[in-house]
């Protein structure tokens, strides 16, 4: 009985550093019912938190040394173009607005 790996699914002994399949090393565990994270060494008995524990362990392991991610602008996936293009419509309908009221 082992744990799983996060990343790649496979199944890990316990005290394993990296997973065998994938070479992802391994910083921490994460409870599937709470989501606690801690060092493996604590999950030994279960869950130190909420006390999770089955006949097959489920913890996966979590890396916490992966990136944080950066907060990506709102409209970041509208290409600028659009942009430029619908203020260039904007305008074209404005001008001809200005000009049949001024003629």
């Amino acid at each position: 009985m082992g744990f799983f790996c996060e990343n790649c699914g496979e199944e890990v002994k316990r005290n394993s550093d990296s997973c065998p399949a994938c070479g992802v090393n391994f910083k921490a565990v994460k409870c599937p019912s709470c989501g606690f994270i801690d060092k493996a060494e604590f999950f030994k008995g279960g869950c130190p938190d909420c006390g999770y524990m089955t006949s097959v362990e489920k913890f996966t392991y979590h890396d916490n040394s992966k990136k944080k991610r950066t907060k990506k602008p709102i409209l970041d996936f509208i290409p600028a173009s659009v942009f430029w293009l619908s203020g260039f419509g904007l305008m074209l309908i404005l001008m001809i607005i200005l000009f049949t009221y001024l003629k």
